[in-house]
């Protein structure tokens, strides 16, 4: 997916796992919905289909309508 994004010319965003186990907030925050992306500070919780991944990452990255 983010390499048909590169192909695309569109941005690509840098991937940072994180483990939310480490930090006591995000554990409160995200426990019941992860996986999580997070991207500019907008989350897409239960991260898991492709189609709700891309359409997210349209949205937040390039300005498409939700």
């Amino acid at each position: 997916m983010l390499t048909e994004r590169g192909a695309a010319g569109l941005e690509v965003p840098a991937i940072d796992e994180m483990d939310i186990e480490t930090d006591p907030g995000l554990l409160a925050r995200y426990l019941e919905t992860i996986p999580v992306l997070l991207v500019r500070g907008d989350a897409l919780p239960l991260a898991m289909r492709p189609g709700a991944i891309r359409g997210f990452l349209d949205r937040v990255l390039d300005g498409a309508p939700a």
